[in-house]
């Protein structure tokens, strides 16, 4: 059940990151404040095991203010400890979020944990509040519309992906299985 949560962390993660990734400016260059999000993951409303097979089922509240709808094609997150790969998470099929809409989707996927004790350690030091050396690693495929865009991102602190899902350490630390 640990590993559930660790699990659930990080698909929260990588369907947030990858979602979020639609609200990155094409100009970074300029010093203009960044628009108001238009993605936005509110909340997991809970994490339980896939009625079509083996994985588990994310269900999210999430906010599209976009004025078309917002489709995760692929995704994989790797979880890491210090230069360690911990686990990985993969999109199972697409999910989209419909238009100018706050509403509740379910994110399939498939889990690969190469060494299931490596996975209790890691919860072990989130649970002590030792997230320095915990990162992830977000490959994902995203449409706004019929736009798509590859996203690609390494190494993301913990830390940074807590704040941006509006969570601090110590609601983490606090969470018992």
């Amino acid at each position: 059940m640990k590993r559930g949560l660790l699990l659930t962390v990080s698909v929260v993660v990588m369907v947030s990151l990858a979602l979020l990734s639609c609200n990155r400016r094409r100009d970074q260059q300029k010093a203009e404040p960044a628009p108001k999000e238009k993605l936005r993951v509110e909340r997991v409303e809970r994490v339980g095991p896939a009625e079509d097979g083996p994985g588990l089922v994310a269900l999210l509240v999430v906010r599209n203010d976009f004025r078309h709808n917002v489709t995760l094609e692929s995704a994989t997150v790797e979880l890491y400890y210090s230069t360690s790969r911990i686990c990985a998470a993969e999109l199972k099929r697409p999910v989209s979020v419909p238009q100018r809409t706050t509403s509740t989707v379910g994110v399939p996927f498939g889990i690969e944990l190469p060494n299931p004790l490596a996975v209790y350690g890691v919860w072990n030091k989130v649970q002590r509040g030792e997230i320095d050396k915990i990162s992830l690693t977000v490959v994902a495929r995203v449409k706004v519309g019929p736009v798509g865009r590859d996203v690609k991102m390494e190494n993301i602190p913990l830390k940074k992906v807590l704040d941006m899902l509006g969570m601090t350490e110590e609601q983490i630390s606090k969470i018992k299985l």
